[in-house]
């Protein structure tokens, strides 16, 4: 019996296929992880401590600056575990998990270190080194080999646009709660709406490529005109 291969060039055509599939799930995966990720950094930068308050009813006072420094690294580390999970590779995963392991060490060591100095704020400070300087080039190198995805376009498109919205989301709650002119509850809600809204054009415009959004709306629209073309007409007997 004689056996046929596919040809070297339908071979590459379905590897750039998955890999072009790849790279918009992830990008896909990232916009809407940013989205939810700063809408809730947004809400308790500054309601967070009135939301430790009325759920304890008073009886646990929250240090603000203990609280951004906590949400700051919350978000940090967060984003980053989203960069990194973009393939089931074993060697990828490995090395993540690696990343994951000399940080979380050297995160312990230096908060050890600095908890004679900033108290409790040691443990989110702790954080900041090793998560830029041991997590960040792991799933970052992870992110551009697995998703095809060059240095340039995740650095200047993906990190850098979550950390301008980032200092977004906490500036506008801060600069609306120093305005007092409406309860703590009430700013946290509008710098979460602005701060939604901001991350859905950020996440759009920037993470997505056109050929993205093109997909996305196809899809999203796509089956809406197949159910109203599927609907059958009513009866006249």
């Amino acid at each position: 019996m004689r056996t046929t291969t596919p040809p070297l060039s339908s071979c590459g055509t379905s590897l750039r296929n998955c890999n072009a599939s790849l790279g918009r799930q992830f990008r896909l995966a990232v916009s809407i992880d940013a989205i939810i990720r700063l809408s809730l950094y947004a809400v308790l930068w500054s309601g967070g401590c009135w939301l430790i308050q009325f759920w304890s009813r008073g009886r646990i006072g929250a240090d603000p600056a203990f609280l951004h420094l906590m949400l700051i690294s919350v978000l940090l580390e967060g984003f980053l575990l989203v960069l990194g999970n973009t393939g089931w590779a074993t060697n990828r995963v490995k090395a993540v998990s690696l990343g994951q392991l000399f940080t979380a060490v050297t995160s312990l060591i230096l908060a050890v270190a600095l908890v004679g100095s900033y108290g409790v704020s040691a443990v989110p400070i702790g954080t900041f080194a090793p998560l830029l300087l041991i997590m960040a080039p792991v799933v970052v190198r992870n992110a551009c080999r697995e998703t095809d995805l060059r240095l340039r376009f995740v650095a200047g498109r993906l990190l850098l646009p979550f950390a301008a919205m980032g200092a977004f989301s906490a500036v506008l709650p801060q600069w609306l709660a120093s305005l007092r002119v409406a309860p703590e509850w009430f700013s946290a809600s509008v710098s979460a709406l602005v701060t939604c809204a901001a991350a859905v054009l950020v996440a759009g415009g920037i993470f997505l490529t056109r050929d993205d959004r093109q997909d996305l709306r196809s899809r999203v629209l796509t089956p809406n005109f197949k159910e109203a073309d599927g609907e059958p007409l009513p009866s006249t007997q």
